[in-house]
């Protein structure tokens, strides 16, 4: 069974190594519920670099050469070898990889970062989830309402769509008014935008916070006093 993965990559500011050798460090979950994956053996294809994930899900590849690589991922009897990774010489990259492993289809996404504050992926989803603002919906809750439309998933936290001529967008009451909540799919903020045109199991985790103050800073610009509703995709 194949192993679908996203990776976010960080290109770290220091050297990795005063020589031409580079370095790959990182930490391996499941896409569903953000908890590390220990023994996932990380190694670069056509070299003799490997490490196997701890109970963190961290692992530690030193001293590979620059150039363009392809990682392979082996968990139990499952393998995946298609996400390419470029470093150059001396150079130290970061990887935050989520494996679906209940996929039998190998379809991977790849969101890459200049800095570890730009990574707007599904690993910090769970990361701000720990946090505890806001609500979160995980994929395995999507999977066990089974919801017509992911406005259902969304009315428990009073917010509701609302829909003037042919724009469509979620609203909230605060402070006796309607208050326009803003959109961010897949770290993108979107206008006016009918969340019901995405299917629910196209989700893979939705984030809802009701006031600017909950709202984290990369995406509280726009949210003022009506919080916001992030939606992370498999797309």
């Amino acid at each position: 069974m194949a192993l679908p993965l996203v990776v976010a990559a960080v290109l770290t500011a220091a050297t990795a190594q005063q020589d031409t050798l580079a370095r790959l460090t990182g930490t391996v979950s499941a896409s569903k519920n953000g908890r590390p994956l220990a023994d996932v053996m990380v190694s670069v294809k056509g070299t003799d670099a490997l490490h196997v994930t701890d109970s963190t899900g961290a692992f530690a590849i030193e001293r590979i050469p620059a150039g363009r690589h392809t990682l392979r991922l082996a968990w139990h009897d499952r393998v995946s070898e298609d996400y390419q990774v470029a470093v150059g010489a001396g150079q130290a990259i970061q990887l935050a990889i989520l494996l679906d492993v209940g996929s039998v289809e190998l379809a991977p996404i790849v969101v890459e970062a200049t800095s570890t504050d730009a990574i707007l992926s599904l690993a910090g989803f769970y990361q701000r989830r720990n946090k505890g603002f806001g609500r979160f919906v995980t994929g395995e809750d999507i999977e066990r309402r089974k919801p017509a439309n992911l406005s259902a998933m969304l009315t428990t936290s009073g917010i509701t769509m609302r829909c003037v001529r042919t724009a469509c967008y979620p609203t909230r009451y605060t402070s006796g008014r309607r208050c326009a909540v803003p959109v961010f799919l897949d770290g993108l903020r979107v206008e006016a935008y009918d969340i019901d045109n995405i299917p629910p199991t196209d989700v893979l985790g939705i984030e809802v916070y009701r006031q600017g103050a909950d709202t984290p800073a990369e995406f509280s610009r726009w949210s003022a006093d009506c919080g916001a509703v992030l939606i992370w995709t498999k797309n």
